[in-house]
């Protein structure tokens, strides 16, 4: 399976429509924070915000509203960032992996083991990176 690159700009672009009208059409189609309108899907929204140009007049055609559809704008419009996170590596609680990946789900316990000494290994042999020295 081929990963495939998808640019904003470009998709907007060839939709014809802007960042904010792309959110109100996940907010008729159905989000993680909301279930959108019955019957509706990605070709009938983008054909009702190209109409209307937002949501609220799409939403007056079809005679139904959207419980928290600015919170829900909110969330995909201005989502919280924390700027200042630091990560600690550290290495892997090879008895949790074992439990979970071994008591838990029956892999065998001699191929965790020969992987986890690999990974360990793999780590003493070589450093983390920070971000920044790709850019040094």
């Amino acid at each position: 399976m081929q990963p495939e690159e998808i640019v904003l700009d470009a998709t907007l672009a060839t939709l014809g429509i802007t960042r904010d009208q792309l959110v109100d059409i996940g907010l008729l189609i159905g989000t993680d924070f909301n279930e959108g309108v019955k019957g509706i899907g990605p070709k009938k929204a983008l054909a009702l915000i190209k109409k209307h140009g937002a949501l609220e007049p799409a939403l007056a055609e079809l005679g139904v509203d959207i419980e928290s559809k600015e919170e829900v704008r909110g969330i995909f419009l201005h989502p919280k960032v924390i700027e200042d996170v630091e990560i600690e590596f550290r290495d892997p609680d090879a008895d949790g992996v074992r439990r979970m990946l071994c008591d838990e789900h029956d892999f065998s316990r001699d191929r965790i083991d020969a992987a986890l000494e690999k990974f360990g290994s793999a780590r003493s042999e070589q450093k983390q990176r920070s971000l920044d020295s790709w850019f040094a």
